[in-house]
């Protein structure tokens, strides 16, 4: 005898009109990268290149989205878009990236008396009488500058995203720098340098590590376009350990 379905499971009806499109699932994969902000832990891309031009060609989150994208054989439709959720399985830094550089170092070490204001941990430092002319590449630029800030950051050059980035010493969420404004006197390197809002500079605030439940939720507070997720990187005890 034949046992009507219902009795088994659930069934909820719905109906598929000629031309109407196809469901969509993107998927959400979880980074340790701190390129995305940690009070904004999610970026979310369209394509594979969009990927690479953040992350780096040979980047894990670069070669996800190739394989994510290209997708499985015969799939209906290809999935719209991909979200990075940042992974804060431990306190993280406080950073300040400048908007693109388009400054070439010709014209940077040409910079011998530079001056801008920026605040870290919530002093302010008065940076003047900066001298790049000595400087041999964008990355020895962040390093002359970071020194003037003082031992409270690091600077580097990101030669994918064309920025340069300061990085505080110190982590946690009581971890902090500034947007750069311009000094009192001397040249206005912060605006030379993109470090300022105007600019088009992106800051992040430090956080302290996050447990599970928290960081999904700061992920979905940013976008909750997506269906499910996975990880770059294997999600160890000791990993899950140090969020709580």
């Amino acid at each position: 005898m034949a046992i009507n379905a219902r009795l088994l499971v659930d069934i909820t009806s719905r109906t598929i009109t000629g031309g109407s499109a196809d469901l969509v699932t993107n998927g959400m994969v979880l980074t340790t990268s701190d390129l995305i902000p940690a009070d904004k832990p999610a970026l979310e891309v369209t394509s594979a290149t969009m990927a690479s031009n953040f992350f780096g060609d040979d980047s894990l989150e670069a070669r996800f989205a190739l394989q994510y994208f290209i997708g499985l054989t015969n799939q209906q439709k290809a999935p719209e878009s991909l979200v990075f959720g940042r992974l804060i399985a431990e306190p993280a830094q406080a950073w300040l990236r400048s908007a693109t550089i388009d400054t070439d170092l010709v014209d940077l070490k040409k910079i011998t008396d530079g001056a801008f204001s920026i605040t870290v941990g919530g002093s302010t430092i008065n940076v003047t009488e900066l001298d790049l002319s000595s400087a041999t590449s964008l990355s020895h630029v962040a390093q002359l500058v970071a020194t003037k800030i003082g031992d409270t950051v690091t600077g580097e050059y990101n030669a994918n995203l064309k920025a340069f980035i300061f990085k505080t010493v110190a982590t946690g969420a009581d971890a902090s720098i500034s947007f750069a404004t311009a000094g009192d006197s001397g040249k206005d390197t912060a605006t030379t340098l993109g470090l300022t809002l105007d600019a088009g500079a992106v800051r992040s605030s430090g956080a302290d590590a996050m447990t599970p439940a928290k960081n999904l939720d700061a992920i979905t507070a940013v976008t909750a376009n997506w269906t499910q997720f996975t990880t770059l990187t294997e999600v160890t005890d000791e990993t899950l350990a140090k969020a709580y």
